[in-house]
């Protein structure tokens, strides 16, 4: 009944004196919340309408007749810092209009493109973002969105492409060059990512992922003082951003070079990823017990080693294994250096 537009809320019935039977509800449509209507007339289901300038953005929808010409509709606008309950009142000809299920412009293509991405139908995306970029070829966040969808399947040239067209289209999109950066990345490109991730670090210094995602790159590099330095940024601008806690624990407690080890510092920013994911994680786990092995208290080391390995899917827990084996040793676990 709600012909493709995607629901925010439950349904709302009422019977009129007349017996037709009114449906509403509050839903998505081209990105946009709106509450529909539709009335069944004992044969068939009239066509969807929108309840018209529903202020806010509507969720939990009611109905109710007054009398057989008086249709009563209120809902809650639970717009971010603004809860209200609204009404409207009137023939369900004069409160409703017509809704458009198809685009109308190149936002709604652009909006329906974004909810396909959300529902994971990426092809539907493409297809969207597409006709978006047909109507305005200046559409910067089309070609944003556009080139996540190809990140995501893989299509890394293609996603190189796009976020291009959209840092040629606005030079100060510090996202674009941080997605950039993330084909760059994908690609083994590490300079070329580092320069895009600085890039884009300068347009917004204040985005915690940024310097986790170039903290990362450094971290490959083997460049071990700069990916800490990075992965504390991160962690200072956003302490809860557990990527970033668990990646400079990991680097604390396992980096090659003894001068970058911190065992303590280590538990701490681990035990802080633990928390942020509520125990749940099995590579955070693992990272603890490396941070404990690297204070020589293997016993710790052992217990939260084991919770990972039993944690992580069967395939990934003979990699587990080997720092298991380490502690029970008496060992700390080195990552590769790199270089």
């Amino acid at each position: 009944l709600s012909d493709g537009v995607q629901l925010s809320s439950s349904p709302a019935l009422c019977l009129a004196q007349n017996g037709d039977v009114h449906l509403a509800w509050s839903g998505s449509l081209f990105d946009r919340v709106h509450l529909f209507h539709r009335r069944f007339d004992g044969k068939e289901w009239s066509h969807i309408a929108k309840l018209s300038k529903a202020r806010g953005k509507p969720n939990g929808v009611a109905l109710s007749f007054q009398n057989p010409k008086t249709l009563h509709v209120a809902w809650m606008d639970d717009s971010p810092g603004n809860v209200d309950i609204f009404h409207k009142q009137g023939l369900p000809s004069e409160i409703t209009e017509a809704a458009h299920l198809e685009p109308q412009d190149v936002h709604d293509f652009y909006n329906r493109g974004v909810s396909w991405v959300r529902m994971r139908e990426l092809d539907k995306a493409l297809k969207d973002f597409n006709e978006a970029i047909n109507l305005d070829s200046h559409y910067t966040k089309a070609y944003d969105d556009r080139g996540a969808v190809w990140l995501e399947m893989g299509e890394w040239d293609k996603a190189h492409e796009n976020y291009t067209a959209a840092i040629r289209l606005n030079p100060k999109h510090a996202n674009a060059y941080n997605d950039r950066g993330v084909v760059w990345w994908r690609k083994g490109e590490w300079d070329k990512a580092i320069e895009d991730y600085t890039q884009a670090i300068l347009l917004k210094p204040t985005d915690a992922g940024f310097y986790f995602n170039r903290g990362s790159v450094w971290s490959k590099k083997a460049e071990w003082r700069k990916a800490i330095q990075d992965y504390e940024e991160s962690v200072r601008i956003n302490p809860g951003f557990e990527r970033s806690q668990n990646a400079l624990a990991w680097l604390l407690a396992t980096c090659p070079v003894p001068e970058h080890r911190d065992g303590k510092r280590s538990v701490g920013h681990a035990t802080k990823a633990c928390e942020l994911t509520n125990w749940k994680q099995g590579p955070y786990l693992k990272t603890l017990a490396a941070a404990y092995a690297e204070l020589g208290i293997f016993d710790q080391a052992i217990e939260w080693q084991s919770k990972a390995r039993d944690m992580v899917p069967p395939p990934m827990r003979a990699d587990y294994q080997a720092p298991l084996d380490l502690y029970r040793a008496g060992k700390s676990y080195r990552q590769s250096d790199q270089k």
